[in-house]
């Protein structure tokens, strides 16, 4: 005889229910715990972004003096090695952070029952992080350029192009080719750096390239777009600031 199925009883569809509650805390928890270093991150370099737009900021309507007072209490004397110092924190930062996570992958999967939604959400953070470092480094390297320290910029990007695996091993070799003894234009480069790169950071890679092309226009287009967005951040540098009453900006 076959025997049929007894429904469930209420007692077992409540217990059902709470466990299926309580996986989805353990996931949003696990979730929380692996992207909140990330976000706290990406937030402080979305200031110093700000500050690096600002940096370019010609502001040819003002006098030298109040250029200079404007600089000097929104910007800062030296904007890119600020720059530079937040970065390679986040870089540390980013790197311990992936390393954790692939170790806390490498224990789950050792255990004798597998747990796929904790498996998912790790593989998931460990790709976000990876990649954020990866432009990190991408950053940092256009930064060091600025700073006079191109084989440090070169030695960055290497590593990214060197690696097969890479979600930004292509815009790293045309960044390379950029500042290499003997510069080289890789035919998409225009358009990677164009989408990969934003704010100061294609400001500089693109100027780099239309300098070596000689293209004057491009440059001076580029210019125009970068004085409205260091202008933008103006802006914003002074409502943060509490600084509302500048007639100017008004």
């Amino acid at each position: 005889m076959t025997s049929e199925k007894q429904p469930l009883t209420i007692k077992q569809i409540g217990l059902l229910f709470l466990t299926a509650i309580a996986l989805s805390l353990i996931a949003l928890f696990l979730y929380n715990s692996w992207s909140q270093p990330q976000f706290q991150g990406q937030l402080e370099l979305y200031q110093t972004n700000l500050l690096l737009n600002s940096s370019v900021w010609k502001g040819e309507n003002l006098t030298p003096q109040a250029q200079g007072v404007l600089r000097q209490t929104l910007i800062g004397v030296e904007p890119v090695s600020t720059a530079i110092s937040q970065y390679e924190d986040a870089q540390k930062d980013s790197q311990n952070h992936l390393e954790k996570t692939r170790q806390q992958l490498t224990e789950l999967n050792q255990q004798p029952v597998a747990n796929l939604t904790q498996e998912t959400l790790l593989k998931q953070a460990i790709a976000s992080t990876q990649e954020s470092l990866e432009k990190i480094n991408l950053n940092l390297g256009l930064l060091k350029i600025q700073a006079d320290r191109v084989p440090e910029a070169l030695q960055l990007w290497q590593k990214l192009a060197d690696d097969p695996q890479s979600f930004t091993g292509d815009t790293a070799q045309a960044l390379i080719g950029l500042w290499e003894d003997s510069p080289q234009i890789l035919s998409e480069a225009p358009l990677m750096l164009d989408l990969e790169l934003s704010g100061w950071f294609r400001y500089q890679a693109l100027s780099r390239l239309y300098e070596i092309q000689g293209d004057e226009l491009a440059l001076r287009e580029l210019e125009t777009q970068q004085q409205e967005i260091a202008f933008q951040g103006i802006r914003k540098l002074l409502i943060v600031a509490g600084v509302q009453s500048v007639g100017i900006f008004l």
